[in-house]
């Protein structure tokens, strides 16, 4: 039985509420069991790392959003032939920016003695390059693989998509309690979530391959284009820019010249308010694809 637009955006809208709930209590269950298990110290090490992955992140140069806005305005526009080939494009570029994240992962690594060495002990350190070498890992797949999140939600299939955001957080929790209640410590945490993700991206190829008929094409490609996509994503990147440095300089610096309990204290902190942020930023996704087709037919109605 088909779903029509109106109920698939309806049910999308739910299902993010529904998984920023989720990730939430999650949250609030699992951030207890790091510091009890972990310590004081790994868990200040668990948020330096995180910190210094979100640098990272904003290499994306907002092509995510961009990937969702273009297939919306390619469909709007009954352009269903250029799909292939814009798709091909995307692979390109997310493919270079994959390789970028997992080489700065590697820098960072080699020079992270001479940054930390005040607030953290040489085995914290080498816990510190090995946890950010998964997570560089990790955050690489994202680049490459993730694509197919983001076409999917370009083409409004928001229900799929949107579960996955309900399942990602179950999953994780789940493989939190079991491995660190079993004795694993910090590495385990990145590689459980290395795993997940790399589970998620393979359904989410699946489904793509299943519900959008269109092989990506790597011939003829538009790099005129790219020069429009930029110009879009630049506004993007530059928010995520903004966005960074207001929230994440503290456990860096924290980092450089306070001890492991401040970075830990800070950490926490920070958790608690990405929690309320998550509230105004839940359904933006969802959202793009309507916007950019009621921009292109100029309709007002939102379904």
């Amino acid at each position: 039985m088909s779903i029509s637009k109106s109920t698939e955006l309806k049910l999308g809208i739910f299902l993010s509420y529904a998984g920023m709930i989720l990730s939430t209590l999650s949250n609030f269950l699992y951030i207890p069991l790091f510091i009890k298990v972990l310590g004081q110290e790994n868990y200040g090490v668990y948020g330096l790392v995180n910190s210094t992955i979100g640098y990272f992140t904003i290499i994306d140069f907002g092509f995510g959003n961009a990937i969702i806005r273009y297939t919306a305005k390619y469909n709007a526009e009954k352009r269903f032939d250029e799909l292939s080939s814009l798709y091909g494009l995307f692979t390109i570029v997310f493919g270079v920016i994959a390789v970028i994240a997992f080489l700065l992962g590697a820098i960072f690594a080699l020079i992270a003695p001479y940054l930390f060495s005040k607030s953290l002990s040489v085995t914290l350190l080498q816990e510190f390059r090995i946890c950010l070498m998964v997570s560089s890992l990790n955050l690489a797949f994202s680049f490459l693989l993730g694509r197919f999140n983001y076409i999917l939600i370009g083409n409004q299939h928001f229900i799929y998509t949107k579960l996955m955001t309900v399942l990602r957080p179950i999953l994780l929790c789940t493989g939190y309690f079991l491995f660190l209640l079993k004795g694993y410590k910090l590495k385990s945490i990145y590689l459980i979530t290395l795993c997940v993700n790399l589970v998620i991206y393979f359904v989410d190829f699946v489904v793509f391959k299943k519900r959008i008929h269109i092989k990506f094409s790597f011939k003829n490609l538009d790099f005129a284009l790219l020069k429009n996509i930029l110009y879009y994503s630049f506004w993007v990147f530059l928010g995520n820019i903004v966005t960074q440095l207001w929230w994440s300089s503290g456990q860096i610096l924290l980092g450089i010249y306070a001890s492991t309990f401040e970075i830990a204290l800070y950490t926490l902190a920070m958790q608690l308010r990405t929690v309320f942020q998550s509230l105004s930023v839940s359904c933006n996704s969802i959202l793009l694809p309507k916007i950019t087709d009621m921009s292109v037919s100029n309709s007002k109605n939102v379904y």
